[in-house]
């Protein structure tokens, strides 16, 4: 290899598939690495002699003969050269990508492990939370059991007391104690609060003691929830499943053998969340099963739609309404009307470039805003000339939005063409993506529909611009786009 390197014969290098790290560009390239192969030799000598591998006369006499074979001065073995050269053949752009990924992996490991840190965190707080649960609920069943206990041996010192009671009392008592005759008064809770949006019921109640929830089903009561109450006399109990806005709650506590008064409620219908408008839908949060129905200020109805069973909505209609004004009703299922909620429209649709600059090019993100029933989308980009000798893609591989564009159901073509323009060489490129089955259309929201890479070799500055939009519907009608944002640009590598 070294007699090879010594002749200038750099394809030792690189054979078959054998790949090489090193880059040799000139004759001081093959030079500096020659060097550090001798330096390798005289290091591997040295070494040798240390460690009494080798007599160092013998190793100077074969250094000697090698030496005979080697014409230049400055390439001869010598067991006293300087280090090794570690730059040498070494390509500086390669080494900075392989920094670039090392230092990517690194912040990749310290962010999992930053995540594995905060779920053990969290998993430790909800251990925690379960074992309080559980030692409180230790402590209220002893409690009962102590209490049926003794409610037990006063039936028995008294047979004519009559039982326990064991339905909500009707009455309003205020203070625990004993009526009389010995049957245990429990407080009547002081607050029940329940929203059509969440399964959680809070309010406060008797400390220590199991606070039961039950709802209004035609004539008659249904269990929805029980759980302790704190020792600061709060509970925050899950219902089994949602409950309607205008279904009336009762709670009431128990200690096993008595039950205080019952407090009724009726649960309040929660006001629509994360209502969005573009120009033709309105999309949102609300009670599961609830009606929506969206009116001008006017009062005239321009669409209604119901929600699914996670309370999401997504009303829309047919002509495009931008920057106005418009009144969202929601009434959940019981027909227990919500707060009118006010949405202006998006005021345009737009598209938006946004470049991010590479060392040897750039990338551009293309993003689209308040266009509904895309179909396909056509983009041409006119710029200077990228590459120094003219030849090869000036792009790199689109990387496209599959959730709108799946790969079963779509078409992706990108090619370029080179031209001249008022005597300037240009490059047009032309990126186009369309479904192909029917009735798949999609909506975007500030939402990006591919990222290409442009790649750069040549220092002179690169002009960039979007010339020309074209969006069309599942018809090949186009569909206007009012605004182009940040669709011209100038790189310099």
């Amino acid at each position: 290899m070294r007699n090879a390197l010594n002749n200038n014969n750099p394809v030792v290098l690189q054979r078959g598939d054998a790949v090489s790290d090193l880059t040799v560009k000139t004759l001081e390239d093959l030079n500096k690495v020659s060097q550090n192969i001798n330096g390798l030799v005289s290091n591997i000598a040295n070494e040798a002699i240390k460690l009494n591998k080798t007599d160092s006369a013998e190793l100077s006499r074969l250094i000697d003969n090698a030496n005979l074979d080697i014409q230049k001065t400055e390439q001869k073995i010598d067991l006293n050269k300087p280090a090794i050269d570690r730059n040498a053949g070494v390509d500086p752009a390669q080494q900075q990508q392989k920094q670039a990924e090392k230092d990517r992996m690194d912040r990749i490991a310290q962010q999992t492990l930053q995540n594995r840190t905060q779920q053990q965190l969290q998993l430790n707080d909800f251990i925690k939370k379960v074992q309080e649960q559980i030692r409180d609920q230790k402590k209220s069943n002893k409690e009962a059991e102590a209490k049926i206990v003794q409610s037990a041996a006063q039936s028995v010192n008294n047979p004519t007391k009559p039982p326990a009671q064991q339905n909500p009392q009707q009455d309003t008592n205020t203070n625990s104690g004993s009526d009389g005759g010995g049957t245990i008064v429990l407080d009547k809770p002081t607050e029940l609060t329940a929203n059509d949006r969440s399964l959680s019921i809070s309010g406060k109640a008797m400390a220590g003691k199991t606070i039961k929830i039950e709802k209004l089903s035609g004539t008659s009561y249904v269990a929805v929830a029980s759980g302790p109450v704190g020792t600061n006399g709060s509970y925050n109990v899950s219902a089994s499943e949602l409950i309607p806005a205008g279904t009336t709650l009762r709670a009431y506590v128990t200690d096993g053998s008595n039950n205080s008064a019952a407090l009724e409620a009726v649960v309040k219908a929660k006001a629509p969340e994360g209502i969005t408008a573009g120009s033709n839908y309105v999309q949102g949060q609300a009670g599961a099963g609830s009606t929506i129905v969206v009116k001008n200020v006017s009062g005239d109805i321009i669409a209604q739609g119901t929600t699914g069973l996670n309370g999401q909505f997504n009303v829309s209609w047919t002509t495009d309404l931008w920057g106005q004004k418009l009144n969202v009703y929601v009434t959940s299922a019981d027909n227990t009307a919500h707060p009118v909620v006010e949405v202006t429209t998006q005021n345009q649709s737009s598209v938006t470039l946004v470049k991010t600059d590479r060392t040897d090019g750039f990338d551009v993100a293309v993003k689209l805003d308040g266009l509904s029933n895309v179909y396909g989308v056509e983009l041409h980009f006119l710029s200077d000339e990228m590459r120094d000798s003219g030849t090869g893609n000036p792009y790199g591989t689109p990387v496209r939005n599959v959730d709108k564009f799946p790969d079963a159901q779509s078409v992706e073509v990108i090619k370029y063409a080179q031209g001249t323009v008022n005597g300037a060489t240009k490059l047009e490129t032309i990126y186009a993506v369309t479904k192909f089955n029917a009735g798949s259309t999609v909506s975007f929201t500030n939402d990006q529909l591919v990222k290409i890479p442009f790649n750069v070799t040549t220092s002179d500055p690169v002009h960039f611009k979007l010339e020309y939009v074209l969006i069309v519907d599942q018809a090949g009608n186009a569909i206007p786009v009012a605004q182009q944002n940040n669709t011209s640009f100038t790189y310099t590598k």
